[in-house]
């Protein structure tokens, strides 16, 4: 979350914006659709931690300096592993699923209200764990929910790093949040079956 934010306050105006208007339209399938797309979501978040994991293990080893492109190599293979598995272990998938989306909407929310860094990580991974764990217990509900509520929350939070429409007022950015997160969770039950 700090490499986007560190994006925004950079040189790179076009490029985060492009990034950052990706991640709305993410945010905002996953506010209106999260129910039905948790497998996709769950296999592209299982992707992106493997890719992640993968590069950090090889960025630092002595075969990574000569080969620049192994650490991305690795990261990729183990990111496809990873998503794979994500989307064949399902409820493991769930829990990274809500836990990971979850924990990024409060780390935003801290981030952007000037919270140390150490506490909005630790407050996003211990919320994460939570509600990822809650999600296993509750899939259906609880994913409706998650991914509605924090879908609308990153959702905003971007569009207030481009836009200054919404964040002027307090009260616009919540009251978006709000409307945004209730119209989802209705979408979501409505156009979802109960066991599915």
């Amino acid at each position: 979350m700090s490499f986007i934010y560190g994006l925004l306050s950079s040189g790179l105006s076009g490029v985060a914006t492009m990034l950052v208007v990706i991640l709305i339209i993410f945010n905002l399938l996953q506010c209106f659709f999260g129910y039905k797309l948790l497998k996709l979501s769950v296999a592209i978040i299982g992707f992106i931690i493997g890719v992640s994991i993968g590069y950090a293990l090889m960025a630092g080893t002595a075969a990574a300096q000569n080969r620049g492109w192994l650490p991305v190599l690795v990261g990729i293979i183990i990111g496809i592993i990873l998503g794979i598995l994500s989307f064949r272990i399902y409820l493991a998938g769930v829990f990274v699923l809500t836990a990971c989306v979850s924990g990024s909407a409060i780390f935003g929310v801290l981030a952007t209200r000037g919270v140390n860094e150490v506490i909005c990580w630790i407050a996003a991974v211990a919320a994460g764990i939570l509600i990822g764990i809650l999600a296993v217990k509750f899939t259906r509900p609880l994913t409706i929910i998650v991914t509605a509520i924090f879908g609308a929350v990153n959702a905003v939070n971007y569009l207030n790093q481009i836009s200054t429409v919404l964040s002027r007022h307090q009260i616009t950015t919540y009251a978006a949040i709000g409307v945004l997160a209730i119209l989802g969770i209705i979408v979501q039950f409505l156009t979802t079956k109960k066991g599915a």
